[in-house]
């Protein structure tokens, strides 16, 4: 494949459409991973709607010269069968299936000799067959390197893993000037998503206020600072604001092409929910009822019960900090577990729909 590859690797991946806000520290330092030869296995995990594929693709830019056999880009997120997950790879790299050899010998046959970079995006679904293809992929072509994004790692040995934060954003009770706001992540793509859509639109004394609210609500996720700030053409960011704890319905993709899960903020938030066992779902619905994060001790006392074991609850909630659906912080000496806002209201709304609302 040779030089061919490596001219056909920016055809490959997903074209970006606007900048990218606040992950320049990321970028430099999951690429001195992926070029390092004793790291060939990165996953960059985190919630959904964070920017992990948008973060891969700009690091995948940054890194194509040092794979001069090409970087193939395979996105996972609209297959629903674990046997297709060799084929799209295999698509990806322009192979067909030899006719005496099985599709993973043949890839194996065609990645062994090459040094290629192979992008897998959106492996939380099928975290099984990826794990079990990487795995193959990994022991038998050394020049193989790979980066993964998915909510959780894939758990193969040698795997990397790297957690991609929400964007940095105020918080509303700080007295802040301008220019001070406008260091934190969250603002800056705000304003300039807003000013895509609505030239000329500013950032002023008037409307800081009003932004701030916006993002802090918003936890700083890229894709729903993305979807709100497209409401400036017919919204005032005060009535954005005002309108916050509706935003699970009120934020849509206007983008026909966007991907199913990507078309609405609920439906970001429903593609990971969808993916829980039914006694994880049960402790996130709990969790909802602790409003500004709390100890393992409130969560075994209060979300045990009804379906789920005080021994059990530990476990569940590790499954869902895997997962990257409950973030784990120390505070003194002992982890805080806290959900992000936005995944908060969703959880609430499916305990007030289970009926379990009160009695949690």
């Amino acid at each position: 494949m040779g030089q061919q590859a490596h001219h056909n690797l920016v055809a490959n991946l997903p074209p970006a459409f606007s900048s990218l806000v606040g992950r320049e520290q990321d970028i430099s330092r999951v690429a001195n991973k992926l070029c390092d030869d004793h790291i060939r296995l990165v996953t960059l995990t985190g919630s959904a709607g964070v920017g992990k594929t948008r973060l891969a693709v700009e690091v995948a830019s940054v890194v194509a010269p040092t794979f001069v056999d090409g970087v193939w880009f395979v996105d996972l997120s609209s297959l629903n069968e674990s046997d297709l997950v060799s084929h799209a790879v295999s698509l990806a790299g322009g192979l067909r299936e030899q006719q005496d050899l099985s599709l993973l010998d043949t890839l194996t046959d065609a990645l062994r000799p090459q040094k290629v970079l192979l992008i897998l995006d959106s492996c939380e679904h099928l975290v099984g067959a990826c794990a079990t293809l990487v795995g193959h992929l990994y022991r038998t072509c050394p020049g193989l390197h790979i980066l993964i994004t998915s909510r959780q790692q894939i758990g193969v040995t040698g795997e990397v893993t790297w957690p991609v934060s929400p964007l940095t954003c105020p918080d509303p009770s700080d007295v802040l000037g301008l220019k001070q706001i406008t260091d934190y992540e969250a603002i800056r793509m705000f304003v300039e998503r807003a000013g895509t859509v609505l030239p000329g639109f500013q950032l002023t004394d008037m409307n800081q206020a009003a932004v701030v609210h916006i993002c802090h609500h918003l936890d700083g996720i890229p894709l729903a600072l993305e979807l709100a700030a497209r409401w400036v053409t017919t919204l005032s960011v005060e009535q954005i604001a005002n309108r916050m704890d509706d935003r699970l319905q009120l934020l849509s993709n206007r983008d026909p092409l966007a991907p199913p899960r990507q078309q609405t903020l609920r439906d970001t938030v429903q593609w990971s929910y969808d993916l829980l066992s039914m006694q994880e779902k049960t402790l996130f619905n709990r969790l909802s009822v602790f409003a500004g994060g709390c100890y393992l001790d409130a969560i075994e006392a209060v979300c045990a019960g009804d379906g789920i074991e005080t021994s059990q609850v530990l476990h569940l909630l590790d499954r869902l900090v895997v997962q990257s659906l409950v973030l784990a912080e120390s505070s003194q000496g002992e982890m805080r577990y806290r959900l992000l806002e936005t995944l908060r209201l969703f959880a609430r709304e499916q305990l007030v729909i289970g009926g379990m609302a009160d009695q949690t």
